[in-house]
């Protein structure tokens, strides 16, 4: 590993913030795709997850299969998908009967560069991925969304993200 590389991956773990659990650092050595659950509460009428990690944007969804004329899901969504399906299971019980739902994500990432620029990201890039990853892992169809929201959320160290899943029975 290089000097620059090193110096790059110090600097990375100095701007954590102090109060960091270790399951949320053993992330950044393995994939930052693989969700840590961190909080996960189930009302009558709602679902709220708190996770560490990153959701894979829409631009990582699939990928050209070479003169198949077909596109797959990139291993950065399969690994995604995958981690959310092993830690919500059993939980699709949780889930609050309705027709339809509301569904509000939250996704924290840097928003300014180290020069104080404003980050280029768009929070309703991440949306589809994790609306689908979630309605998978609990064990229902997206169709039944009513009402989608993105929240982008400053934050200056590791990525977060959150969803809150609540019963609606008018889709407005």
């Amino acid at each position: 590993m290089g000097r620059a590389r090193r110096n790059h991956n110090k600097r990375r773990r100095e701007s954590f913030p102090k109060k960091i659990p270790a399951s949320a650092l053993a992330l950044d050595k393995l994939f930052d795709y693989n969700p840590i659950l961190e909080d996960f509460k189930a009302t009558p009428t709602s679902l709220y997850g708190w996770f560490w990690g990153k959701v894979p944007s829409v631009n990582k969804l699939t990928l050209d299969i070479h003169k198949t004329h077909r596109r797959a899901s990139t291993a950065e969504v399969r690994r995604f998908k995958r981690g959310l399906k092993e830690i919500l299971a059993g939980k699709q019980d949780s889930v609050p009967a309705s027709r339809f739902y509301k569904l509000v994500i939250w996704v924290a990432k840097p928003c300014y560069t180290a020069g104080g620029q404003v980050e280029k990201w768009d929070v309703s890039n991440y949306l589809k991925v994790a609306e689908d990853g979630l309605t998978e892992a609990l064990g229902f169809d997206d169709s039944r969304i009513a009402r989608i929201e993105g929240v982008k959320v400053q934050t200056t160290g590791r990525a977060a993200w959150a969803f809150e899943l609540t019963v609606t029975e008018n889709p407005q």
